[in-house]
């Protein structure tokens, strides 16, 4: 045995803190292994701490050039955690320049899990803050490990964090080549390996199609910057305004001093503005870009490539009517979801508009959880037949071509008709994919013969688009290219036979 080893001596200081209640704040070096290298971090435990009332979970990403121990040598956080009873941690990240990268997640994930073994905290009430380097790295975990199962980040700050890892690289370059980091960690210049820089930055601002910032639409996001830094302004300003209308909590602020980095991180502000947050796991709707086959909140994706390209699909859920509606938009061969799971009804009917995008292509809608073979599946009304079902995995498959408004018919679940007509009023659903690059789509339920008049408008209140028709019963997809129009937020609403409510779409160019 090594005797010089941190893990011999970790050992002998847990096996005495299990002895003794804890009367003040106690420093942990640890290592942990991830493969076959060896990950470490620092962990604080707060005074008074209580297994039994596990406190929320405080943990630092460092900057370029920095260590585990940078959050307790450089910044306040350890004492305003520590004040606040909050287990406080901080990993060294894979190396002093990990770039957020998918080794220093693997990193990162290994001390959540040793923590959770040895000391448990409030996995709903799990903050990540770093600067610089550090700083977008909340929300790069967050947009990569989603999966509601595992653990979530609630919330996530930064210190002017480098929010596009392929800006950033173009900004160093324009300055003279002055950090050549990225190109290690990612496997050469941006041209290079375009998907690894997509992937493990924040946002790809240049083309949003290859980003991964939609996951983290219901992640809230800090964004801190110093007095006139501009690079780092940039980068806030620019997230902001992509996330203003699509993403449900965005805080940017200018700090009244220069600096950069942690130096200008406000620690009880931060910690006050963190602690409004718990893990939203299961969100009603979802907008992903998956960069690889996994869970994605509360749905399951396969992608057609699963490799260097990104899965683009949408979904929500409405339980109030045993409703799920996908939207496959690129590069999805499979979505499964469990119905027990996310709160459907399975004794009665299911009901969803499920569609693919992708012309001429089919992809796999999967509903988990059904302990029978369904009565019958309609789209649109009449019996589709292009479905099976599986007893063993009590799973049913559902072939989508084009797609539709799918009705499932459990087993014994009602006395209803499914050849009478779907719609028993007009309705509109909402556009899909939200937010859009240039077309998006609606459903409009028609209960009987009509005239139906629908209308966009940018935010000035103008008219930029409308459509009117005589429209026969039954369902109707309604398709809005946007060509011509800037990026923005914009409005829609059925004029008539009704006025419905009004609904917002952005588009991102």
């Amino acid at each position: 045995m090594n005797w010089n080893r941190p893990v011999f001596w970790c050992a002998l200081l847990l096996l005495a803190l299990a002895a003794l209640p804890l009367q003040a704040q106690t420093e942990l070096d640890v290592e942990v292994a991830v493969g076959d290298s060896i990950s470490r971090f620092w962990l604080q435990i707060p005074a008074g701490y209580d297994s039994t009332h596990p406190p929320a979970l405080l943990v630092w990403w460092h900057q370029w050039g920095g260590t585990e121990h940078e959050m307790r040598d450089f910044t306040e956080f350890d004492e305003e955690a520590n004040q606040r009873g909050w287990l406080a941690a901080s990993h060294f990240g894979w190396t002093d320049h990990h770039w957020n990268n998918p080794m220093a997640q693997d990193y990162a994930r290994a001390m959540l899990v040793w923590i959770r073994e040895n000391f448990p905290f409030d996995e709903d009430s799990l903050y990540f803050i770093g600067g610089s380097m550090g700083g977008a790295a909340g929300m790069v975990y967050h947009n990569n490990n989603c999966d509601p199962r595992d653990f979530f980040v609630a919330a996530t700050a930064s210190g002017s964090g480098i929010m596009d890892c392929y800006r950033r690289a173009m900004e160093y370059l324009a300055q003279g080549d002055t950090n050549r980091t990225m190109r290690l960690v990612f496997g050469g210049l941006p041209e290079e390996a375009p998907f690894e820089y997509q992937r493990n930055s924040a946002i790809h601002f240049a083309d949003t199609i290859y980003s991964m910032h939609f996951n983290s639409r219901h992640l809230p996001v800090l964004l801190t910057f110093g007095l006139n830094e501009s690079f780092w302004k940039s980068h806030a300003l620019d997230m902001d305004s992509v996330r203003q209308g699509f993403a449900d909590t965005t805080f940017t602020y200018e700090n009244p001093n220069p600096g950069h980095g942690f130096r200008i991180m406000w620690p009880p502000g931060i910690c006050d503005w963190l602690s409004g947050f718990r893990a939203n796991r299961y969100p009603d709707e979802l907008s992903i870009n998956a960069d690889e086959d996994g869970r994605y909140y509360w749905v399951y994706c396969h992608s057609t490539i699963p490799e260097t390209t990104f899965t683009r699909f949408e979904a929500r859920k409405n339980m109030e009517e045993n409703r799920v509606d996908l939207a496959a938009i690129r590069h999805v061969a499979r979505l499964e979801i469990d119905g027990a799971e996310i709160g459907l009804d399975l004794q009665d009917v299911i009901t969803g508009s499920w569609r693919n995008l992708e012309t001429g292509q089919t992809m796999e809608v999967v509903l988990l959880g059904l302990a029978d073979e369904p009565d019958s599946v309609t789209l649109d009304g009449n019996i589709f037949t292009n479905w099976n079902y599986d007893s063993t995995e009590q799973q049913l498959v559902v072939i989508v071509g084009n797609g539709g408004l799918f009705q499932v018919f459990p087993h014994r679940s009602s006395a209803r008709n499914p050849l009478q007509p779907l719609p028993t009023a007009i309705k509109l659903s909402g556009n899909w994919p939200n937010p859009f690059n240039s077309t998006t789509f609606f459903l409009l339920e028609q209960a009987r013969a009509g005239q139906v008049r629908f209308a966009v408008y940018n935010v000035l209140g103008q008219e930029v688009w409308q459509w009117s028709s005589w429209v026969i019963p039954g369902v109707h997809r309604l398709t809005f290219d946007a060509a011509g129009l800037p990026s923005g937020i914009y409005f829609y609403r059925l004029e008539s036979p009704i006025q419905s409510p009004i609904n917002r779409m952005v588009l991102i160019r």
